[in-house]
């Protein structure tokens, strides 16, 4: 979803995914895999324009992924299995940056990999996927709240999961998030602490 990102993104996705004289809809070497960018203009922050990429697709399945981000190889099936299982509510990936800050890199990764999977709560910097049946059973969707729509949801999940004996899952593969958003964090703990 292209919700007005004047970062560049919406170009590196084209190009990637939408090479000189192609259609606008792109499968992978899966027939049901399908990349479209959906343009999304009426505001109320990133909840309301996940809502809308979900409107705009056709398949069973979800995955919310931010843009800088990067799937492992067999992500797909990797979703496709743990979903197949009736006590998952939720699946996220394991957590890795692309930054190379040695221990302070480490720590983050460890630190959210802890959460995510002790306590099921992932955010959507290790992207999220659900049956569209799930997605609509959260009481529609992702909420129009002007920062962690992603958490909202996940506890939302888990909270309604607890009740029917399901769980958020944490995938052994990991995503790749850029490391740019906590560069600040990484000074402040070298400057800092240590």
């Amino acid at each position: 979803v292209d919700a007005g990102s004047t970062d560049g993104t919406r170009q590196v996705v084209e190009q990637q995914l939408f090479p000189p004289h192609s259609e606008k809809e792109r499968g992978s070497d899966d027939d049901d895999v399908v990349v479209k960018i959906v343009d999304y203009a009426d505001g109320g922050g990133r909840g309301p324009a996940l809502n809308a990429g979900v409107a705009a697709s056709c398949g069973s399945l979800l995955l919310f992924l931010h843009a800088d981000t990067l799937v492992p190889k067999g992500y797909d099936d990797a979703i496709r299995q743990a979903l197949r299982q009736p006590h998952v509510e939720i699946t996220a990936f394991g957590f890795r940056t692309s930054s190379r800050h040695g221990l302070v890199s480490r720590a983050l990764e460890a630190c959210v990999n802890l959460r995510s999977r002790a306590l099921q709560l992932p955010w959507g910097d290790q992207g999220l996927a659900m049956t569209r049946s799930r997605f609509h059973a959260l009481d529609g969707g992702f909420k129009p709240i002007p920062v962690f729509e992603d958490l909202d949801m996940v506890v939302r999940a888990r909270s309604r999961g607890v009740y029917r004996g399901r769980f958020i899952k944490t995938l052994d593969l990991d995503v790749e998030t850029s490391a740019r958003r906590y560069a600040a964090l990484y000074a402040f703990v070298v400057s800092n602490l240590l």
